[in-house]
């Protein structure tokens, strides 16, 4: 549980971080390529560094990560109101940073709880999360709006001091893995395309991997122009681009209370499938409205589907791949999304200044859905 509450206390602060920096390029420019070039910029370290954290979190104490990750980001947070010309630098090192944390966040559940616990465990973490989706973007809309934006970094900084302070609370003891969990190939050199290699040979690891390769070529534009359509196409502010996030959340919130019981009757494959369509399917329907109402009725629903798509995702690479090879396992999950979300920031970003935000946000729907049809043949090969 300190994980979780480490968690929801840095992720409420990230949001205030988020909404405040994206909202100055917002108003900086207006263009679609300002707010894409912000997203680039944090997601360009998971994309040069993921490979080396994934190696990291499999030789070091994943506690004393975590732990100075956090200290790390309070300091780098807390300077960006201070040198406001360094703004761009201080990002890149707070993502620097948060690319080592991430992968030990998920990799080091399974030395945290049994096995049979882990789709509780990570239903618990995907309700918190949903928690903060609701909390996080109306207390960043109404802070911004009472509150300078230099008074927002302070309180990102503060959450990650006190995120570091749950987490000395954290019982962690790395002890070996079961032999039926452990890999059964001989240890290969350790390289970056070595774990690629031993993903390509697990059928549940390669679906997940290439799905969310897939997922994240979408979110870069998805996450970096949203705030756009919800500006122009809705005419709303950041409490209405909050109030839509929010919408999202408490849909999480409420979809993830039930994944648990949930997966004790369905498959998490089932469930990876089900939730990839409809949030494909939800992605769609949303630029095709303008109304706000509706607009939080469908990311209400994307919600969702959210919540099931995140348990299951996670819970299917913690049980498939072997103890000793999760860090890289995750962080190659990672450096795949990003790399294809990146690439996706940089050319969609600049698409939408010349083919508009919705036509763009609708391919990125397009992309989910197929993504989901993707997955649905790649698990049933596998099965087969």
């Amino acid at each position: 549980m300190c994980l979780v509450g480490a968690r929801m206390i840095s992720d409420v602060g990230n949001w205030i971080d988020r909404i405040a920096v994206l909202t100055l390029a917002a108003q900086a420019t207006g263009a679609a390529s300002s707010t894409s070039f912000v997203s680039i910029l944090t997601l360009l370290p998971y994309i040069l560094f993921s490979p080396l954290a994934g190696k990291v979190a499999d030789r070091f104490d994943q506690k004393k990560i975590l732990i100075f990750g956090d200290l790390l980001r309070a300091v780098f947070v807390f300077c960006i109101p201070l040198f406001p010309d360094g703004m761009l630098f201080f990002l890149f090192l707070v993502s620097l940073v948060s690319t080592f944390t991430d992968v030990c966040s998920d990799s080091i559940v399974p030395f945290l709880v049994e096995e049979t616990q882990l789709k509780h465990v990570n239903s618990i973490d995907s309700s918190m999360s949903s928690l903060i989706m609701v909390v996080g973007p109306s207390l960043s809309g109404v802070l911004l709006a009472f509150l300078s934006v230099e008074v927002c970094f302070y309180i990102d900084s503060a959450s990650f001091l006190l995120s570091a302070l749950l987490l000395l609370g954290l019982s962690y003891h790395r002890t070996p893995a079961p032999a039926s969990r452990l890999s059964k190939e001989p240890e290969q050199k350790d390289t970056f395309f070595e774990t690629l290699r031993y993903v390509r040979a697990q059928p549940k690891l390669l679906s997940v991997t290439v799905t969310i390769a897939a997922v994240g070529l979408a979110a870069g534009m998805l996450n970096s122009l949203l705030i756009l359509y919800v500006y122009d196409y809705m005419h709303q502010n950041s409490a209405g681009y909050g109030a839509i996030l929010s919408a999202k959340g408490v849909a999480m919130l409420l979809a993830s209370a039930v994944l648990y019981k949930l997966l004790e009757k369905v498959s998490c494959e089932r469930l990876f499938n089900v939730s990839l369509l409809g949030l494909g399917l939800s992605l769609l329907l949303f630029p095709l409205n303008t109304v706000f109402a509706i607009g939080m009725l469908i990311q209400a629903a994307n919600g969702v589907f959210n919540a099931g798509y995140a348990v299951a995702r996670v819970t299917l690479v913690q049980t498939t791949a072997a103890p000793e090879r999760l860090g890289r396992v995750f962080s190659v999950n990672s450096l795949l999304s990003n790399i294809l979300s990146i690439t996706s920031l940089g050319v969609f970003g600049l698409l939408a200044d010349e083919i508009g935000v919705r036509t763009v946000l609708l391919i990125g729907g397009g992309i989910v859905t197929a993504a989901a049809g993707l997955s649905f043949f790649l698990f049933r090969k596998k099965e087969a």
